[in-house]
């Protein structure tokens, strides 16, 4: 059995940079919208860190939030 891709998080931000707040909020706000359905798959820190720009730290803090 293969496993389900990756969800899309579409995160914004006021401020110039992303930070771990805006990416929590952002999977809140896909959850509460039912686009983050039971086994979704968060895309790995490594690739919002290249995705966002973000650093390591920053995406990991998110997601341990």
């Amino acid at each position: 059995m293969s496993r389900a891709p990756y969800v899309a998080l579409h995160v914004r931000s006021e401020a110039r940079r992303i930070g771990a707040a805006d990416i929590v909020d952002a999977v809140v706000r896909e959850h509460a919208a039912g686009r983050l359905p039971a086994g979704s798959r968060l895309p790995p820190v490594r690739v919002l860190e290249q995705q966002y720009g973000l650093s390591k730290n920053t995406a990991q803090v998110a997601y341990d939030e």
